[in-house]
């Protein structure tokens, strides 16, 4: 494959910054010279091979990362810590987002819920959107799978009421909506879907 960074993101002290290099299944850690606006090649985390690594992603209180790998569908556990300063990552678990063996799904997006205690992965191709508990130790555990009703699932979010996943559907041109309930570990439609030609990436603001 050839080299593309498929993610970029700051690490939680906003000193490095990790651009995730799908192609040549590693993560480059960069440190941030704010002065003089550039970057500064720190350090490299490296996946298997074909592993694909695609998106990044911190825990709220900065202790962890989480890196999910496109084409095994696993999402690799890394403490995090300053150390003098410097970044220092250190894998403590690869975990499988399936339930089941799966030909088709390609892990495409990986989000956080604002509070923390959920991590969202959407899988291609298989079209779902598998919701992880994530324990004090960081580790995650499968909590609930559910089909998006829709083609490829390229981007995902989770509002700020914690309980409101949105699907970005790419080839089914939609944006579709979902009420997560924890207690009863499912997820049902909330509203009709939203057409919006082909789209793959989200932000949500608050309106102040």
């Amino acid at each position: 494959m050839d080299p593309r960074v498929s993610c970029t993101k700051l690490t939680p002290d906003e000193k490095y910054l990790c651009a995730v290099d799908w192609g040549l299944n590693q993560i480059k850690i960069y440190e941030v010279d704010y002065e003089e606006g550039k970057l500064h090649l720190y350090d490299i985390l490296r996946f298997p091979f074909n592993s694909a690594p695609r998106r990044i992603r911190f825990s709220k209180d900065g202790k962890f990362a989480y890196v999910l790998e496109e084409t095994t569908n696993m999402v690799d556990i890394y403490t995090y810590d300053l150390r003098e300063g410097k970044p220092v990552f250190e894998k403590i678990k690869t975990t499988s987002v399936l339930e089941k063996e799966d030909s088709l799904a390609s892990g495409s997006a990986l989000e956080f819920a604002p509070d923390g205690k959920y991590l969202y992965v959407s899988l291609d191709g298989a079209n779902e959107v598998v919701c992880l508990a994530v324990g004090e130790d960081g580790l995650i555990s499968i909590e609930e799978t559910t089909k998006i009703s829709g083609d490829y699932p390229k981007c995902i979010t989770i509002l700020p009421d914690n309980k409101t996943l949105v699907s970005l559907n790419h080839d089914s041109n939609e944006i579709r909506t979902f009420t997560v309930d924890h207690e009863k570990k499912c997820v049902l439609m909330k509203n009709p879907p939203v057409k919006v030609d082909k789209p793959n990436s989200i932000v949500v603001h608050k309106l102040v």
